[in-house]
């Protein structure tokens, strides 16, 4: 008994160090739908960056239990609040739409066929991946440790270099 709780806790420690190895930790530009936005840090940060509507200065703060994050844009602030760790504490904001936006926890890959597919499901760590060929696209499914930014990162290591972009959470349809 003794032995299950502590590879228990082993496994745990494992992956709670996987998962802050693995944290976004400056601000960064990413693709998006072909639009750029900003991807926020997992970590307490102040940064600036220059995007196509002008610079974007961001501030993030940790309580117990959130992160705050302040964007400065355009002469106006905007704030959101997300949790410390896990998939819901990965935030953009999109400056087009001058909104916070949550990134899913896949990528959309523009591959050439199904083993250039497995390839990235190998880097990645993949938990599932959807191939449309027709499109020339794949959709990955990440691990919950990995940052959809720091998957793109593995893309350069996959033979092809494939051109990989992240996804957001769209905003729900209003149906009339």
């Amino acid at each position: 008994m003794r032995w299950i709780v502590l590879l228990g806790l082993v496994s745990l420690a494992a992956h709670t160090a996987a998962a802050e190895e693995s944290a976004v930790d400056s601000m960064q530009l990413a693709q998006s739908q072909g639009r750029d936005v900003v991807v926020l840090p997992q970590a307490k940060s102040s940064d600036s960056v220059r995007s196509a509507f002008g610079p974007i200065h961001a501030r993030s703060v940790e309580t117990r239990t959130r992160r705050i994050h302040t964007v400065s844009f355009g002469g106006r602030a905007y704030r959101a609040a997300t949790p410390l760790e896990g998939p819901a504490s990965r935030v953009a904001f999109d400056p087009r739409r001058r909104k916070f936006v949550a990134l899913l926890s896949s990528i959309r890959v523009e591959v050439n066929n199904q083993a250039q597919v497995n390839a990235i499901a190998k880097a990645t760590g993949a938990t599932r991946t959807t191939y449309i060929a027709k499109l020339g696209v794949a959709f990955i499914e990440l691990p919950e440790f990995l940052h959809p930014v720091e998957a793109i990162e593995r893309l350069k290591a996959v033979r092809g270099r494939p051109k990989g972009s992240i996804r957001l959470r769209r905003p729900p349809v209003k149906w009339l």
